[in-house]
Formats: structure tokens, sequence, C-alpha cells
């Protein structure tokens, strides 16, 4: 992937407020144009075992939004 520029495609990073990278989007601006990141609070490393239903939201809410970006684009 390298030297072929940034992935184009949406990301979502979701960090933990106490897991082992505090702020997952950082290191992915790197890589890719569009790159959403989320924290959860009271959260370490396991966060679908920790907090299930804030992930969840989480990425219902991501996921929603792109689909609603995807229609708006559409004729």
């Amino acid at each position: 992937m390298r030297g072929r520029g940034k992935l184009s495609l949406p990301l979502l990073a979701v960090s933990a407020d106490r897991g082992s990278i505090p702020d997952m989007a950082v290191p992915l601006r790197a890589v890719a144009q569009q790159v959403y990141g989320e924290t959860i609070t009271d959260c370490g490393h396991f966060i679908p075992d920790e907090q299930p239903e804030k992930l969840a939201d989480i990425l219902t809410r991501f996921f929603t939004r792109q689909r609603e970006a995807i229609a708006e684009a559409l004729p």
C-alpha cells in the first residue's frame, strides 16, 4: 500500500480511555484520508467485552452516517 497514496474509504478508529493506544485515529490518519475517531470511556483493552453497548452505538452511528452519505451521492 505504501507509495500508492492514502486509502479513500472511511475508517472508524475506536479507542478506549484505558487501552494501550489512547487515540487510534492518530496513527490511521497516516494511511487514510477519512478517519473518524471515537474514544470509549471507562474501558480498557477489550472494548467488546467491557463496553458492548457503547461500541454497538458507535458502530451503528458510523454505518448510518456512511449509508446516508452514499444515498445522498446517488443520482
